[in-house]
């Protein structure tokens, strides 16, 4: 869906999909318009060069993003990022560092008031935000209480208010949706599993 608020000049838009649908490699088109950026043929470079201008947009990846290595190629209108370190993903530990310097990059983006940002993976991110409330258990598969959802809301909620309150034109996020079979503890994370039309289930996330 697309919000557009202060008549039209500011655009907030949320991408979703199942995997491998093209979520990522769509994220030009709000800078270069609908002509391949990537193409050498000469008319179609010169359009979407000429679309651009000096705009500048920077996509980021979320820690624990599994499509960023679909993140488009870097030009001098397009920045791209993305975070890799050692270590176990699922862990407490690597869950608050990355999303630490996660939310400090941002925050550095947006103080430089480029035309686009988009956050890649929106859902990695609430995935990382979940196990730092749960101290680890989320990502582990372990139960925890429900009640640390909302706490889990609240710090979620407020990432997206700054970037929605930005001054920056285009506000994009993309996040995975697939249809998963329903555990019975509804504490723990969903697990992906053969989903038939008398499977109880729900989009996820």
């Amino acid at each position: 869906f697309t919000i557009k608020t202060s008549h039209n000049i500011k655009q907030r838009h949320l991408i979703s999909g199942a995997q491998n649908s093209g979520k990522t490699f769509s994220l030009p088109s709000f800078i270069y318009g609908t002509s391949s950026y990537l193409d050498d043929s000469g008319d179609i470079l010169h359009e979407a060069l000429e679309y651009a201008g000096d705009k500048i947009m920077h996509i980021i990846s979320a820690p624990g993003e599994k499509g960023s290595k679909s993140l488009p190629t870097e030009t001098d209108n397009l920045k791209c990022y993305s975070y890799t370190t050692e270590g176990d993903e699922n862990s407490y530990k690597w869950s608050i560092t990355a999303i630490s310097e996660f939310e400090s990059l941002t925050d550095d983006i947006i103080s430089t008031k480029p035309y686009a940002v988009a956050i890649d993976g929106l859902h990695a991110y609430y995935d990382h935000k979940m196990n730092i409330i749960t101290e680890g258990a989320y990502l582990s598969g372990i139960p925890f209480e429900a009640k640390l959802y909302g706490a889990a809301h609240n710090t979620f909620g407020q990432f997206l208010n700054r970037l929605y309150h930005s001054s920056i034109d285009i506000v994009t996020c993309t996040t995975w949706e697939d249809w998963e079979a329903r555990e019975d503890n509804v504490s723990a994370k969903p697990v992906t599993g053969a989903v038939t039309s008398s499977t109880p289930r729900y989009l996820w996330p």
